[in-house]
């Protein structure tokens, strides 16, 4: 610097080097259809220093940075070794056009982004076929499976909601169903829907045309809670007062003149339900059932001709049964049930 009195002495020296960003080559990926996990190849060259890591993103192809929406991140991983395969658990969209993102560094920190656009597609199974017809129970027919595959089928109780009646795998190509929990009067719709396995990935088919049956109750059925297809025919011998669950507090203040009531809102139901049983075997099947569940439906018989709801409940005494007749050959018993209702659907 200078100043009237002249120049000052040169400061120390400093010097630096210019370092140029490590290239990329092509980034190329290999997405053949029915391929879910797609391959990213690519290339990296740099003069100063080895790289050592990348980065690669997933995005629709129309983004216009890699953080903008990204469905698939793998973060940074401290190699630079390609090719990377992208998992097939990515929430890919079948024929959508996407777009890959890939980051190299190198020692310095320097850093270099190409991208690439690929398709990820497959073709799912075609929706099976139903049918639904009357019945004791009412039974659902679902066509066009194939064996070992899974197949859901749903029904709509209420009109509105749709909820599950069987998944299962396919043993056959056609597959028929009782339905127990139809029987309600009104019109009752079925669907199903089957899958197949892509790169380890299930992949679900659209669900079938909707059919549906209109069936009045015929007679009372236990119906399992988790594959509602499986039943037991019951016959009642009478069912007892219905007792809405309910808490209710009595308390008399200090220096009350009356008492006071607090309520909860109801909760649902619960009675002792009698089965008949006529036969040692028809007993033991009951008390098998009986066993072996925590919570089920019940279905009931129509009550002067009106269907009654079916209720989702479970057992809240120890198994029981009663003997009718005192007689060695006698296999006629009945067995008591009581239950609470539950809820869920």
């Amino acid at each position: 610097t200078q100043s009237a009195q002249g120049w000052s002495a040169w400061s120390p020296w400093r010097s630096w080097t210019l370092r140029e960003a490590p290239t990329l080559g092509p980034v190329t990926v290999a997405a053949p259809a029915g391929d879910l996990s797609p391959e990213v190849s690519w290339s990296v060259t740099s003069s100063w220093s080895d790289p050592v890591a990348h980065r690669v993103r997933v995005t629709l192809a129309g983004a216009s940075s890699p953080d903008q929406g990204a469905i698939y991140d793998s973060g940074v991983l401290s190699n630079a070794v390609s090719p990377d395969v992208i998992p097939s658990s990515t929430p890919w969209t079948s024929g959508a056009a996407m777009r890959v993102w890939l980051d190299v560094w190198d020692n310095y920190g320097l850093t270099s982004q190409a991208s690439a656009t690929f398709t990820v597609s497959w073709t799912p199974p075609a929706a099976p076929g139903i049918s639904a017809a009357v019945g004791d129970p009412p039974v659902v027919t679902v066509t066009g499976l194939t064996v070992g595959q899974p197949v859901q089928v749903e029904q709509r109780l209420d009109g509105t909601t749709w909820t599950p009646l069987v998944s299962t795998t396919a043993t056959a190509t056609s597959m028929a169903f009782g339905s127990p929990l139809a029987m309600t009067g009104q019109p009752v719709a079925f669907r199903a829907r089957t899958s197949t396995v892509v790169d380890g990935v299930t992949l679900w088919s659209n669900w079938s045309p909707i059919a549906s049956v209109v069936q009045a109750p015929l007679c009372g059925y236990l119906v399992d809670d988790t594959d509602r297809s499986v039943y037991l025919r019951v016959h009642l011998r009478s069912d007892e007062e219905r007792v809405r669950i309910q808490g209710i507090t009595v308390s008399v203040g200090l220096g009350a003149t009356s008492a006071r009531i607090d309520s909860t809102v109801e909760a649902g139901q619960s009675s002792t339900t009698v089965f008949a049983t006529g036969d040692e075997a028809e007993r033991a099947a009951l008390m098998a059932w009986l066993a072996a569940r925590a919570v089920w439906w019940i279905t009931w018989p129509p009550n002067r001709g009106e269907p009654l709801p079916s209720l989702r409940v479970a057992r809240t005494s120890a198994r029981r049964e009663q003997r009718l007749h005192q007689t060695i050959l006698s296999g006629e018993y009945d067995v008591p049930v009581s239950w609470v209702e539950q809820s869920g659907a």
